[in-house]
């Protein structure tokens, strides 16, 4: 083993992202009810718990944070009761805490289950803690964990379009097909640092899936 490849002078820093999202799990909840919390989700009141280290995201894009889709939509009460499940990890709870009160606005209550890391069943909404700033601006848009969520011709046949074609105004487009459907809804960033040797490189998740190796 060579031990050199551990000392902290050979080691690089990793810069990432870590973004909040809330997925929709159920499938029982329409595309109108999706929207509806979407729009209800204040992020401004969702951050303020931690604005001293997280920042509002309104779209997973690497070095861009403007494209929100706003809503224009009539908010009418809804009458729902759903589970929000969530890893209890810092700060998970208190970022739930938030969402809970804002939907119960729109008379949607939430009933908080505490999961077990990577467990997804008998919930109706996640809390998910991700990574997907992959250094380009469409790795996590033609991802397959976003293509599995929101499972739209339209959209993939904007990914398709742009990885031959790109355009900004093409990926603006993608962007908004991802918020418009709702099925996962950006929240939160954290800045995330790690060391990293470059002799594991080849190994590394992220340049594994989207680059050449």
């Amino acid at each position: 083993m060579n031990e050199d490849a551990y000392k902290t002078e050979n080691l690089n820093i990793i810069n990432n992202n870590i973004f909040v999202s809330l997925i929709i799990v159920s499938d029982e909840i329409d595309k109108t009810t999706r929207q509806i919390i979407s729009c209800v989700l204040n992020k401004e009141i969702i951050v303020k718990p931690i604005a001293n280290i997280a920042d509002i995201a309104n779209d997973y894009f690497v070095d861009s944070n403007l494209n929100e889709l706003k809503c224009n939509r009539r908010i009418k009460t809804l009458n729902l009761e759903l589970t929000i499940g969530f890893t209890n990890y810092y700060p998970n709870e208190l970022i739930v805490d938030s969402i809970i009160e804002l939907l119960e606005k729109v008379n949607i209550r939430l009933k908080k289950k505490k999961l077990l890391l990577g467990d997804t069943e008998n919930c109706d909404l996640l809390l998910h803690l991700g990574y997907p700033d992959y250094h380009n601006n469409i790795a996590i848009y033609d991802s397959f964990f976003i293509k599995y969520l929101i499972k739209s011709v339209k959209y993939n046949k904007y990914v398709n379009t742009y990885l031959v074609n790109p355009s900004p105004e093409l990926l603006s487009e993608i962007n908004k097909t991802l918020l418009c459907e709702a099925k996962i809804i950006p929240l939160l960033k954290f800045k995330s640092m790690h060391l990293a040797s470059p002799l594991f490189s080849i190994f590394n998740f992220i340049e594994f899936n989207f680059f050449d190796l």
